[in-house]
């Protein structure tokens, strides 16, 4: 409880701190970097539990090539936990209790474009599995069922507050399975099977541009 309400002090604090809007890049050919914490709302579509049921947070450092005033190309490298847990539900007759915990070494690739003072972003976030546990004992082998490269697609919203800090949010799905198929470990389950695991998340968060 400390902890969230720190992370809301510090979000109160840092938007107190804006007093204009950044709409455009400075100029074609040119590096900036930023720093980024998001707190994730994560599903495992799949799993057998329905809602974003599990919090997560993702860290990440970003670099940033302009196109030109209003376009960029963007690489990131970062760390995150997302999962998915479940307890309960006699309405339904479903006893089983679940926290799935996976922790991961992330890069992206994206493009980026400022529109009506908003930085858009879309791409491509892979993953490594650095680690992966179900805390309530459900599947004590989770990790050895799941595949160590994975990828997502994602999209994002960047509000600028003044020239250092934004208001970030983002969404992300899996675009393969986070399970090893059974005939093949080069043949992931992809989003037009029915078969697999799906990471599913919502980011909300802020980023610092030095």
């Amino acid at each position: 409880m400390k902890k969230k309400i720190g992370f809301l002090i510090v979000l109160i604090a840092l938007c107190q701190t804006a007093f204009s809007q950044k709409t455009e890049f400075k100029g074609a050919n040119q590096f900036y970097g930023e720093l980024g914490t998001h707190v994730l709302f994560c599903q495992l579509d799949g799993d057998g539990a329905s809602g974003y049921n599990k919090f997560g947070l993702q860290v990440q450092g970003l670099v940033g090539f302009t196109l030109n005033k209003q376009e960029a190309i963007e690489f990131s490298l970062g760390i995150s936990e997302r999962g998915s847990r479940k307890g309960t539900d006699p309405e339904n007759s479903d006893f089983r209790i679940f926290h799935i915990r996976h922790q991961w070494l992330e890069t992206g690739v994206y493009y980026a474009r400022y529109y009506k003072g908003v930085l858009a972003h879309a791409g491509l976030r892979g993953t490594y599995l650095i680690a992966a546990e179900e805390s309530e004992g459900f599947d004590p082998n989770i990790e050895k069922s799941m595949r160590k490269l994975g990828a997502l697609a994602e999209i994002g919203l960047r509000y600028p507050l003044n020239d250092n800090w934004s208001i970030a949010t983002s969404a992300s799905y899996g675009i393969l399975s986070l399970l090893k198929n059974d005939n093949s470990t080069f043949l992931p389950n992809t989003i037009y099977q029915s078969a697999g695991l799906f990471s599913n998340n919502i980011g909300i968060g802020i980023t610092f541009t030095p």
